[in-house]
């Protein structure tokens, strides 16, 4: 689970993992939480194995390899060069790794320090600066103190703006708190976040840290960018001592941060009963609640904490508070799974058929989350199985559409209607199908359900195979229509669902079988680039050259739209390559047209008729100069195409300002080549060279009506 779960647990979890010495165990802790402090663990437990295993995970160079073995001396013969190629500077973040070697050599090798910071110094910016944060995050005192001797800056600042006494005291290095206040460390510098030294104490409950740090006059009443006081980190990280000590320092338990949450709330989010225990005795508010109407007995049932629920009930607190959602104490209990706690809020008067504005219910919202204990108890409390919500969604729906099996068979066996339809035709069924919940479709097909025909669209539509193979198995058509006339294969052809198109066609799909607008499954598929759902289709005999109302087929579409490896597929199963719609633009016109280089490459390799006009007698670098496409004109009048175009009656306005001088620079640069000089290619009529400046209303009559027109095409060009 740790390692499939992308989530930061508590740094205790992975401490207990490496107490217990077990590498199977320790290699569930992910990738991206191997940093200094579980390096340091397994230090302290002198694990070899652990250790090895660590730096195999993370890759450790060569000088990481020596600084942990011990290895000085071979280190104090490398040069400078292999020591700068095997120093990793910066902590990765996302897949990259969390630990470098500045922080490797600080925990292993503190007296070489020096001597590896002096040889990198020049190289590495700031490679001092960053070891002093390092060295104060380890408690190294020795290094730091050498540090701020060689002149390093002790409010220097690190990214985020992190200061050497901040990490200190997050990790509880009282000893160096000290080096560094004494050396004029600022008590209460803060953070990017807005955190100073004494809320980071206090988050980590570091008492002796704090008592220092208030010592030093470090401020109670700063806040950081959420508003949260050192009171509030303390509670929520469970100090209840830290907590005393700061209430008593004068701290404020009133105080709530930018959404109105106070110490209690936080808390009892974290079930921490015993900081509860303490603010409510020094008078803590127990009835208040934050900017969304939530009390701390609403946090504590949000996070399932029934110690703390029972103690805040005890207090008085009111268990039929709502939210501005509308939400109960009972709903939140509901949605955590403690089925305990809300047994506990029921005994104490909490309604079971409350209803938030959603028109949702506990049930449906245990239901939702797959709370199988909780859903048993409130349905033993009497309530409604069948109860729907403003959109007509029973408990039935939301367990089939977030896939709890479980619930869905309790649901049943307790008489849920497996065949209710709402409003807009949904059904339990075609949610599980939806959003591909396998066995909670096995269960309901078991019992009999309707509709599924349009299962079998859904789960085509999303991609959901198995689903698909289960519904065939059942018997359904394979060819059932959707309201829009398309087929399952259809659907998942446009979708490039590869898996979901064999499955269908295996079991006889139609492979030809057309939309409305004579669209087949081969042609969606190639005009959404999906190459081996064409392949696929292809294999089956899908029809080459199937033309959809417009005339269009499937290697016009992709030459459309650039779909290049389709447009090969095609083309190496004998797509016609001039093949025209039925306004007679063949798939070179339309490549040229929509700038698709590549396309028309292929194209005109595969035999494609350069000069091939559409209904207006308008051919390929016509359209491309009118576009404004300088490398296709280039590519399609190094094919051959002839700029001679006596014959075509301009129907549109004058070309933009855009197509200005693109066949003219072109002709001046073939007119230069040698033996492939376009001028010497048959029927090609090179005209005079204009800008559009030269007025044409002079050009003498005996100029042959041929040039008169070619003239007036290119001056529109320009």
């Amino acid at each position: 689970m740790l390692i499939d779960i992308d989530c930061k647990y508590p740094y205790r979890v992975y401490e207990e993992i490496i107490d217990a010495e077990d590498l199977d165990m320790f290699n569930l802790i992910s990738y991206r939480h191997l940093d200094y402090r579980i390096l340091s663990r397994i230090k302290e437990k002198g694990n070899k194995e652990l250790e090895k295993e660590f730096l195999n995970r993370i890759g450790a160079t060569e000088l990481e390899q020596l600084m942990i073995d011990g290895v000085i001396g071979e280190i104090r013969e490398k040069k400078k060069k292999w020591v700068l190629s095997n120093y990793i500077d910066e902590r990765g973040y996302a897949d990259k790794r969390r630990i470098n070697t500045t922080e490797i050599m600080c925990i292993y090798q503190e007296d070489i320090v020096s001597e590896v910071l002096e040889n990198l110094q020049k190289k590495r910016k700031g490679i001092k600066e960053y070891t002093l944060l390092t060295a104060s995050k380890l408690g190294k005192k020795e290094i730091v103190e050498h540090l701020l001797e060689t002149g390093v800056d002790v409010n220097e600042e690190g990214k985020d703006g992190w200061r050497a006494l901040m990490l200190a005291s997050l990790n509880g290095h009282k000893d160096v708190c000290e080096l560094l206040l004494q050396k004029g460390a600022e008590v209460d510098a803060t953070n990017k976040y807005g955190q100073n030294a004494l809320m980071l104490a206090s988050l980590n409950s570091h008492k002796d840290v704090c008592e220092l740090l208030l010592e030093r006059e470090a401020k109670l009443g700063e806040v950081d960018s959420r508003r949260h006081t050192a009171l509030m980190h303390a509670a929520s990280g469970g100090g209840r001592e830290i907590c005393e000590l700061l209430i008593e320092r004068g701290a404020d338990v009133k105080s709530v941060d930018s959404t109105d949450c106070n110490s209690l709330m936080l808390a009892a989010e974290n079930g921490h009963k015993e900081v509860c225990e303490l603010l409510v005795e020094k008078r803590a508010n127990i009835s208040a609640v934050d900017r969304d109407g939530k009390s701390a007995l609403t946090y504590a049932a949000s996070s399932g904490n029934e110690e703390v629920c029972e103690f805040l009930l005890e207090q008085g607190a009111d268990v039929g508070l709502v939210d501005k959602f509308g939400r109960t104490v009972l709903m939140s209990g509901a949605c955590s799974g403690n089925a305990v706690l809300c047994g506990l809020l029921i005994e104490r008067g909490a309604d079971v058929e409350a209803v938030d504005n959603t028109g949702c219910k506990a049930l449906m919202l245990a239901a939702q989350n797959g709370r199988r204990k909780v859903c048993e108890l409130l349905l033993s409390k009497g309530a409604e199985i069948d109860y729907k919500n403003k959109e007509g969604i029973t408990s039935l729906f939301l367990a089939a559409q977030t896939g709890h099996e479980e619930i869905c068979e309790l649901l049943i066996e307790n008489g849920a209607n497996y065949n209710y339809r709402n409003e807009k035709g949904i059904t339990p069924l075609l949610l599980a199908a939806e959003n591909g919940h396998l066995q909670v479709c096995r269960l309901l097909l078991k019992k009999g359900v309707g509709e599924e025909e349009l299962a079998l669209i859904l789960a085509a539509k999303n991609g959901h195979s198995w689903i698909c193979n289960l519904l065939l198995e059942n018997g359904v058509n394979v060819d059932t229509k959707s309201k829009e006339a398309v087929t399952p294969l259809w659907i998942a052809a446009q979708s490039g669902h590869v898996r979901v198109c064999k499955i269908l066609l295996e079991n006889g799909a139609d492979v030809d079988m057309k939309s409305r607008e004579s669209v087949t499954s081969l042609w969606i598929a190639a005009q959404n680039g999906y190459v081996h759902a064409c392949e696929l289709l292809l294999e089956y005999e899908a029809d080459l050259d199937c033309q959809n109302e417009g005339g269009a087929t499937p290697l016009w579409i992709a030459s459309q739209n650039g779909h290049l490896w389709v447009c090969r597929l095609l083309l190496e199963n004998g797509s016609n390559v001039n093949y025209r719609n039925k306004e007679e633009v063949s798939p070179l016109w339309i490549a040229a047209q929509n700038e698709h280089k590549e396309v028309c490459k292929l194209l005109l390799e595969k035999g494609a008729e350069v000069d091939l006009k559409n209904k207006e007698g308008v051919p390929p670098l016509w359209i491309a100069a009118k576009n404004g496409h300088k490398h296709i004109c280039r590519l399609l009048i190094s094919k051959g195409a002839s700029i001679d175009w006596q014959n075509i009656q301009l129907k549109s306005p004058v070309l933009p300002s855009k197509s200005k001088n693109i066949i003219n620079s072109l002709m001046v640069s073939f007119s230069e080549n040698s033996d492939n000089d376009v001028k010497q290619q048959e029927n090609i009529v090179i005209p005079p060279l204009y800008t559009e400046h030269h007025d044409f209303m002079g050009l003498e009559q005996k100029e042959s009506n041929s040039l008169n027109n070619m003239r007036e095409i290119i001056f529109r060009a320009f």
